[in-house]
């Protein structure tokens, strides 16, 4: 799992980061204008949820609740 992050200073979401002690792989990608990562996967709005493939294709989007939980475990039993 990897968290982006497009506020527009580093130490927003480092602090966030910190204080919800967030084990996964963080990038922060800066300003949301000024990025071409949201219109590459087709997003609109954050937070965000697109899991992608080993094969690096979007599996799904728009995930929310238990449905990411579930998607998760069902492309990750796929992939054994």
């Amino acid at each position: 799992m990897i968290g982006l992050c497009m506020d527009s200073e580093a130490s927003v979401p480092t602090r966030f980061i910190n204080q919800n002690k967030l084990g996964w792989m963080q990038s922060f990608l800066g300003e949301w204008s000024k990025s071409i990562i949201p219109a590459q996967y087709g997003i609109v709005g954050i937070p965000e949820i697109v899991v992608i493939g080993p094969d690096g294709k979007v599996i799904a989007t728009g995930l929310r609740g238990a449905n990411i939980e579930d998607t998760v475990r069902r492309e990750l039993r796929q992939a054994k």
